[in-house]
């Protein structure tokens, strides 16, 4: 459950009841049980607590940098915003297409639905006489569909001129990580 060894655990069980966070009462030669004593629960909570305000930090990071990405395309007039990527990031790159002002639709949500490839999504939900459209793939190590969409998406613009629109392929790590360019990125070092 853990994937530590049962020595590992043990010693951890019994550093943890010298720090005085546990305690050990021997049940007999082969059971012994385990209790969180007070100081071990305030430590729990301490620590939840801190991996709560680091995660949220981080999160909030995150919107910023994918808000300043979406931003950019805006400011270049782009309208239409066809995203192909994980739902964990995609949801950052929705609520910032609502906040300036982009068409945003989910490929990969077509795609599940039976529906359609990256080239058909931006074809059915995206009305070229609205504007410009940007095909955005964020790639990560665990997604390697998006290698197929780019390829998908790019034969079919060969086809049909009319599909025309900028293909970017976006690096999750580059996209989200900081940069010593960056004046947020001091925001990682406060606590």
């Amino acid at each position: 459950m853990t994937g530590l060894s049962l020595g590992v655990i043990n010693a951890m069980l019994n550093r943890f009841a010298k720090r005085g966070w546990v305690t050990l009462n021997k049940l007999s030669s082969k059971k012994v049980k385990y209790a969180l004593t007070h100081e071990g629960t305030a430590e729990v909570l301490q620590r939840s607590v801190e991996f709560l305000r680091s995660t949220v930090h981080s999160a909030l990071l995150y919107q910023r940098r994918v808000e300043r990405y979406v931003h950019g395309l805006a400011d270049q007039g782009y309208t239409n915003l066809v995203f192909a990527g994980s739902s964990e990031i995609g949801y950052l790159f929705e609520y910032a297409s609502a906040v300036f002002g982009l068409n945003f639709v989910d490929a990969r949500q077509k795609r599940e639905d039976g529906c359609c490839g990256v080239s058909d999504a931006s074809d059915a939900s995206v009305n070229k006489k609205n504007g410009k459209t940007v095909v955005v793939i964020v790639n990560n190590d665990i997604d390697s569909d998006s290698e197929a969409m780019l390829f998908e998406y790019n034969n079919s613009a060969q086809d049909s001129p009319e599909r025309s629109a900028l293909v970017e392929q976006v690096s999750l790590s580059e996209l989200l990580m900081p940069s010593k360019d960056d004046p947020a990125d001091g925001l990682w070092s406060k606590k």
